[in-house]
């Protein structure tokens, strides 16, 4: 029985969870509170304060993350600038991803996807009308950082490797994805957010630029292939194919979204559609040069499709997450059913009203009627007397 007891009481602890506002509480006062500077001169009694301060801190960060378990995550992954997990997803979720990626390769993957990050949360902030100035420098800092950081991991790389070229275009045909993107918001955007956007967009490429010319890594690419003798048709075959796997995949994710689309996401599906039909374009020409015993021809074509495929992927998978919501327009729609609700509601009481009122006519008109009869009947009476 007391072994019972003791199971029941394990599983009751294990089922104690704590809510979602709790949660964003526990981490609003953990980000609030301000980071001493280690320059200032302290006792050895303030040294041990502020130690054990940062341990209890510690200790909140822990308990926090492994009671809030997915949903923390899955919470903070989801957040934008501004938001009460944002500095979670920067500070505890991503640093805490990085530690788990050991070798270069690994490395400079984890920074392209924290770049896509930096432009994804830029692009979500420009729609809703929420990118200021402040956020905007922040997040073409942070954009920065993770483009040197890759840099400096593909510098570990041999520069002849295979790994190292298709990693240096994929971060490119990612950067030109979301280049797209901004210029069909900023086609979309007001007058006075469209410089803001075009700003925006020319201080990412210039950094990219500035960190890695592309046409240099195209010609080595092309240096590469031309140097590579071994397995060259196998080799074809095989990058050719993985090229075809994501043109289907694109094309699969464009089927399922037709017809359900607004005004952005459209214009971000029409111009994946154009750049796949490019990549589709490009890897026929380099099967002809392959066919025709071209191989430098065929490779050079063949990367050209990649990336061209690899854009098209980056604008469906990232654009199409944009939330297009307005709070304006759902407001004035509301304000709109608000209004029709108020006049079906006149509506109905007026013409409660007007039976009311014909209720009370008719029960004047009886009450009227019966007192005719009562005076007749006292008339009667009096004649008979």
């Amino acid at each position: 029985m007391k072994s019972n007891n003791f199971n029941k009481g394990i599983i009751d602890i294990k089922n104690i969870k704590t809510t979602a506002l709790e949660k964003e509480n526990i981490l609003k006062h953990i980000m609030s509170t301000p980071i001493l500077s280690p320059y200032e001169k302290r006792g050895v009694f303030s040294v041990f304060t502020i130690t054990q301060r940062h341990l209890v801190y510690a200790i909140a960060a822990v308990v926090l993350f492994l009671s809030s378990g997915r949903y923390f995550i899955y919470a903070a992954e989801n957040s934008l600038p501004g938001d009460a997990l944002y500095p979670a997803k920067i500070n505890i979720v991503e640093p805490l991803s990085g530690l788990l990626k050991t070798t270069p390769v690994e490395k400079a993957r984890f920074e392209i996807t924290k770049a896509t990050k930096r432009l994804n949360e830029a692009e979500a902030l420009m729609v809703q009308n929420k990118l200021n100035d402040v956020t905007k420098n922040d997040l073409e800092k942070k954009f920065k950082e993770s483009s040197d950081a890759f840099n400096a991991n593909i510098s570990q790389i041999s520069a002849s490797s295979t790994t190292s070229n298709e990693l240096k275009l994929e971060f490119d045909a990612k950067i030109n994805a979301h280049t797209r993107i901004l210029e069909i918001v900023e086609g979309q955007a007001s007058d006075s957010d469209k410089k803001e956007i075009h700003d925006f967009q020319q201080n990412i490429l210039q950094t990219r630029k500035e960190d890695s010319d592309s046409k240099n890594q195209r010609d080595t690419i092309n240096n590469d292939n031309k140097i590579s003798t071994q397995n060259t048709k196998e080799s074809f075959n095989e990058k050719a194919s993985v090229v075809k796997n994501i043109i289907n995949d694109v094309h699969k994710s464009i089927e399922k979204t037709k017809g359900d689309s607004d005004k952005l996401h459209q214009a971000i599906i029409n111009d994946s559609s154009t750049t796949l039909t490019q990549a589709e374009q490009t890897l026929n020409k380099a099967t002809e040069h392959k066919d025709g015993g071209n191989l430098p021809e065929a490779f050079s074509a063949l990367q050209k499709s990649s990336s061209a495929a690899q854009e098209a992927k980056t604008s469906i998978e990232d654009g199409l997450k944009i939330k297009t919501e307005k709070p304006s327009n759902d407001n004035g729609n509301n304000q709109e059913n608000n209004s029709q609700d108020k006049a079906k509601i006149d509506d109905k009481r007026s013409s409660v009203d007007n039976k009311s009122d014909n209720n009370d006519s008719v029960d004047k008109s009886e009450s009227k009627k019966s007192e005719e009869v009562k005076v007749e009947v006292k008339i009667e009476n009096k004649n008979d007397r």
